[in-house]
């Protein structure tokens, strides 16, 4: 990136190092960061991220909530694109159910996510079945995220398409399925879905009570 000074030189910037070019009459400042007293959130930026967040001819130091709000191409994905960090991104805004509305974020930013904003995919990204099952997460991943048995069933999930996430029995027990969920299951789903009887399966439960 080029990035302008308060000289009449511009600076390319590539990482962390700088490459000074002399354009004499060129004078592009960067707005500083706002106050405090400024309206709404924000955080602050550095040159670089300035210049690819507000364009070449308007950078500023800080971004505030408004700018997601307002700017289509201020997105959650662009801002970890230029390496803002996300507790600066939670401070920015911390409102889960505002990233989803205006700054784009969706289920593939899950994973990244769910732990500093303590969101679940399906009931905060809107994610479907067919979302989490095409994100190939592990049974663990998806309690980590506070994904149950209840909200797959609640998605649309049946025995037929559960089989369809591999987990063994003490995976999904782990997810809350319980021993009256089996007792729903035909002998042949119970087969189907944990590849094993019905008495080893109910004997899963009794091991996981032990």
């Amino acid at each position: 990136w080029l990035l302008p000074e308060r000289s009449d030189n511009l600076y390319l910037w590539r990482g962390n190092q700088t490459t000074k070019i002399c354009l004499p009459g060129r004078h592009l400042p960067i707005k500083p960061a706002a106050r405090g007293r400024a309206t709404g959130m924000y955080i602050t930026l550095t040159p670089g991220q300035a210049v690819t967040l507000h364009g070449w001819w308007s950078p500023s130091l800080s971004l505030h909530w408004r700018d997601v709000v307002e700017k289509d191409d201020i997105t959650f994905r662009r801002c970890r694109e230029v390496n803002i960090p996300l507790k600066q991104l939670h401070l920015l805004q911390p409102d889960v159910a505002q990233w989803v509305q205006y700054g784009g974020l969706t289920v593939a930013h899950a994973q990244e996510v769910c732990d500093l904003w303590q969101c679940n995919p399906i009931t905060d990204l809107r994610a479907d079945l067919a979302d989490v099952l095409s994100m190939g997460w592990k049974a663990e991943t998806l309690r980590r995220m506070g994904v149950t048995y209840a909200h797959l069933c609640e998605a649309g999930m049946t025995p037929e398409t559960m089989r369809m996430f591999g987990f063994s029995m003490l995976g999904w027990i782990n997810l809350g399925f319980r021993t009256e969920d089996l007792r729903l299951f035909t002998d042949a789903q119970v087969t189907a879905v944990f590849l094993l009887s019905r008495q080893a399966a109910e004997r899963c439960f009794v091991a996981e009570r032990a």
